[in-house]
């Protein structure tokens, strides 16, 4: 990337990060335009988040993570077990955290339900609606989320926590290898 690209990206994230009030998100991750993101989200280095995703509170994602467009994190906001009450009036449950960790790559129009952790260098398909916790370094997908392979071998996963362990650096972005 050239150096006024790079200059503009970072003002670019910079005005981004001020829009969203996310003071939490590292200087080197992007967020999109048309997203509702609570000022609370954590995010580490080199992340991507797409246009229109919905992130609300509690939310904590690693370094590299990356968001296909139209992402949803909901679920947990109606007490639906208060009989004699209608959903509208039985309250709200404290709300449980949601958690990416290093490397994941969540595709497109994806619904992650909230208490999900989401494990390292996890690929989670588009559409996919995430009702569980996903271990890491698995592809899952459906409605509801199945585990479908696993992304490496024992070896290549040794090798890639190796790297994801080191500190956070920049590579070159979507290559065409």
């Amino acid at each position: 990337m050239s150096a006024l690209r790079a200059q503009l990206r970072r003002l670019r994230m910079a005005l981004h990060r001020l829009r969203y009030r996310a003071w939490q998100v590292h200087p080197t991750s992007y967020l999109a335009r048309r997203c509702v993101i609570h000022p609370s989200l954590q995010m580490g280095a080199y992340g991507y988040i797409g246009a229109g995703a919905v992130i609300p509170a509690g939310v904590i994602m690693g370094n590299y993570v990356m968001i296909g467009p139209d992402l949803l994190i909901t679920g947990d906001d109606h007490r639906i077990d208060r009989p004699g009450l209608a959903v509208i009036f039985s309250g709200r449950p404290a709300p449980r955290p949601v958690v990416l960790e290093d490397d994941v790559w969540i595709g497109a129009r994806v619904t992650i339900l909230r208490g999900v952790r989401i494990g390292r260098g996890a690929v989670i398909a588009a559409g996919a609606v995430v009702t569980r916790d996903v271990a890491p370094y698995t592809i899952a997908g459906g409605v509801p989320a199945r585990p479908i392979r696993m992304r490496f071998t024992e070896t290549e996963r040794a090798q890639h926590d190796r790297y994801l362990a080191g500190p956070p650096e920049e590579g070159v972005y979507c290559r065409n290898d």
